[in-house]
């Protein structure tokens, strides 16, 4: 995909993610998530994480709007039996992936990245390794 003015976009680490206008370190964008949840207001989390509460929230939207309408979430509920619950995304999805935390956060992310970056083409093999 071409930036506007048909620039190529640059190469970025793998942890890097684009949700939203600026880039951030997948991991900020999951765990400030969870955090904006578990305090119930994107001010708290704010304070707690120095993510902007506007961020917070939009990527509130994202996690329980825009997420579940993927072919990522679809696929990921297909395994993960009883359903994961959307009210309570990325933190519901999180707890029920395998191993330690720093694990499952890993995990997470590479089963973001089919939604994030044009690196990860094959998203289905991030999926398909899902124990």
């Amino acid at each position: 995909m071409l930036r506007p003015g048909g620039v190529p976009p640059p190469d970025h680490a793998p942890s890097v993610r684009f949700f939203g206008r600026r880039v951030y370190v997948g991991a900020s964008f999951i765990l400030a998530s969870i955090v904006a949840l578990a305090l119930g207001a994107a001010s708290a989390a704010w304070r707690a994480t120095g993510i902007p509460p506007g961020t917070a929230r939009r990527w509130g939207r994202w996690w329980r709007g825009s997420f579940p309408a993927t072919e990522v979430f679809a696929a990921l509920s297909a395994r993960l039996v009883p359903a994961v619950a959307r009210a309570r995304l990325p933190a519901s999805l999180l707890e029920r992936l395998p191993g330690p935390p720093e694990a499952q956060l890993t995990l997470l992310l590479a089963l973001l990245a089919p939604l994030t970056t044009t690196s990860a083409l094959d998203g289905a093999r991030f999926v398909r390794g899902l124990a």
